[in-house]
């Protein structure tokens, strides 16, 4: 773990599959990869990068409250732009 004054960076971490799915799930946000990720394909992203983290000692950082922020932008600017023709639903943990 990294930490400043102003920045946590941390590893991915299972408990983080909620915040990413919602992110990872959604069209617009994954629309320069092929297709939005399923729960399963999210699920694999992390163990993938968990594994990653034990193999090569490399790693993906995630910063907190790095998650909930990009939740909460993702939100902003969806409920910005509502009439692009995707549904979208939040849920509030």
């Amino acid at each position: 773990m990294i930490e400043t004054e102003r920045l946590i960076l941390r590893e991915y971490t299972l408990d983080d599959f909620e915040a990413l799915y919602e992110i990872m799930s959604d069209p617009e946000t994954m629309q320069h990869y092929p297709a939005p990720f399923d729960k399963d394909r999210t699920m694999g992203w992390i163990t993938w990068n968990l594994d990653n983290y034990k193999k090569y000692g490399r790693v993906l950082l995630q910063w907190k409250p790095g998650i909930q922020a990009a939740r909460q932008r993702h939100r902003q600017v969806r409920e910005a732009r509502p009439h692009r023709g995707l549904r979208h639903h939040y849920s509030e943990h």
